[in-house]
C-alpha cells in the first residue's frame, strides 16, 4: 500500500489584541475553531497587536506569509484596521462588528451574538421582582468597541421603555473602558461617587461585572440584597466567585 502524505492547505492567521481580556472566554472560542480548521486541514496561527501597533498598522509579519489563506479577527473592531487589512485581499471574519458603520464592512463577514432576547427576558424578571432603577456597565462609545456593548445597552433601554421606567444615568458608566475596569481603586471610586446605587446593574460583560461586584463587596453592598448584577458570557470565573455571578450564557465554542 502506498503512504499517503496529509496535505496542509495553509493557515489561517487569528489575528488580536495584547490584551486579550477574556482569556477564558477566548479560549473556549479557539477550541471550537481550531476543531474545524484541523478537519479541513489548515493551521491556526495566532497573531497579538500591541495597542501601538494597531495605532500604526503594524501587522504581524507572518500576515506577510503566502501560506496565510485568511483572517479572523477578535477583539479589534478599529474601521482603520479593518481597511488597513482588506489590502492583503484576504477572506476576513471579525467577531462582532464597530459600533460604527463604515465601507470597510461591506467586505467583511461577521460573526456575532444574539445580543438582545436575553436581556429583554433577564429585565422583565427583574422587573416582576420589584426592581425598578435599573443602570448599565459598559464602554459604548470607544472607537475600538465591538456592537455588542451596544446592542446589550439598547435592550436594557427598549425594555425598561415597555415597562415605563426610565435608565439611572447618574448610576451608568458607557465611557470607562475594559482596562479602566482592571483599576480597582477606579471602579470603587466611581461607585461612591453616585449618590446611590440602582437596584440593579447590567453590565456588558462578565469581566466587568465581576469587578464591579468586588468594589461593591469592599464598599459594604451585599449582593443580592442591596443591589443586583448581571453579566453576560458566562465566563468560568463567574461560578468561582461568592455569590456566583448571574448572568446570560453564549455558545462560546459554537461560535468558534
Amino acid at each position: 500500500s502506498t503512504s499517503q502524505t496529509v496535505t496542509n492547505n495553509g493557515s489561517i492567521l487569528f489575528l488580536t489584541r495584547t490584551y486579550a481580556p477574556d482569556s477564558e472566554f477566548w479560549t473556549a472560542v479557539l477550541t471550537g475553531i481550531e476543531s474545524i480548521l484541523s478537519r479541513a486541514r489548515y493551521h491556526l496561527i495566532i497573531g497579538i497587536m500591541s495597542e501601538s501597533d494597531l495605532k500604526r498598522l503594524e501587522f504581524p509579519s507572518s500576515l506577510q506569509d503566502p501560506s496565510v489563506k485568511g483572517i479572523i479577527l477578535v477583539e479589534i473592531c478599529d474601521a482603520a484596521v479593518c481597511n488597513a487589512l482588506l489590502q492583503y485581499h484576504l477572506p476576513i471574519i471579525t467577531v462582532d462588528l464597530p459600533n460604527n458603520y463604515s465601507k470597510a464592512l461591506d467586505m467583511i463577514d461577521v460573526v456575532t451574538m444574539e445580543n438582545k432576547k436575553n436581556i429583554h427576558r433577564i429585565v422583565n424578571h427583574l422587573i416582576s421582582k420589584g426592581a425598578e432603577r435599573f443602570a448599565f456597565i459598559g464602554d459604548i462609545y470607544s472607537a475600538n468597541v465591538g456592537r455588542g456593548f451596544r446592542e446589550r445597552y439598547d435592550a436594557l433601554r427598549e425594555c425598561l421603555t415597555k415597562n415605563h421606567l426610565e435608565l439611572d444615568k447618574k448610576c451608568c458608566l458607557l465611557n470607562e473602558t475594559p482596562d479602566d475596569f482592571q483599576d480597582f481603586q477606579l471602579v470603587v471610586k466611581k461607585i461612591q461617587e453616585m449618590v446611590s446605587i440602582p437596584d440593579v446593574f447590567i453590565c456588558g460583560n462578565d469581566r466587568i461585572a465581576i469587578q464591579l461586584m468586588y468594589a461593591l463587596q469592599f464598599l459594604g453592598y451585599q449582593i443580592p440584597k442591596d443591589v443586583s448584577v448581571v453579566g453576560f458570557d458566562d465566563v468560568p470565573a463567574a461560578e468561582r466567585i461568592t455569590p456566583s455571578l448571574t448572568t446570560i450564557q453564549t455558545p462560546k465554542k459554537y461560535l468558534g
